[in-house]
């Protein structure tokens, strides 16, 4: 697993200023998202799902589901809005180099401590090992 963190906040906030009301598909059953269309389907019956096969939800307001990450910021674990971002599409490889992702938030924060050097962690404020499908609406 390789932890590539291509996507930064900046820059998907830069999207948000310009194109408020992009398009964000995200996970109902890990914490993957993504801005745009999806682009993988569930066991070829043409629904949209992450890279792991989870059914997605959408929202036209990418502005609005980055004001609720930001006002709920304790949700994704100890390293809050970066492990958000993590879980951005194509944030977190394979091995293989394929894009993947997690069912829990204590993951990506594990994955940001290993990259820092940090020693390995649980969120210590209790971050919810829930995909953030409350995000939008």
């Amino acid at each position: 697993m390789r932890f590539v963190d291509e996507t930064t906040l900046a820059m998907i906030e830069q999207i948000a200023r310009d194109k408020p009301n992009s398009h964000v598909v995200y996970s109902v059953g890990t914490c993957w998202w993504k801005i745009g269309d999806p682009i993988y389907s569930k066991d070829g019956s043409g629904l949209p799902c992450d890279p792991r096969g989870a059914l997605l939800m959408e929202c036209h307001d990418l502005a609005g589901f980055l004001k609720n990450a930001k006002e709920n910021v304790s949700h994704y674990g100890k390293h809050g809005m970066r492990a958000f971002v993590a879980a951005y599409h194509g944030n977190v490889l394979t091995d293989d180099h394929k894009p993947t992702c997690f069912e829990s938030w204590d993951d990506y924060n594990k994955l940001i401590e290993a990259k820092n050097g940090l020693p390995d962690s649980r969120s210590e404020d209790g971050g919810s090992d829930e995909g953030q499908n409350r995000l939008c609406g």
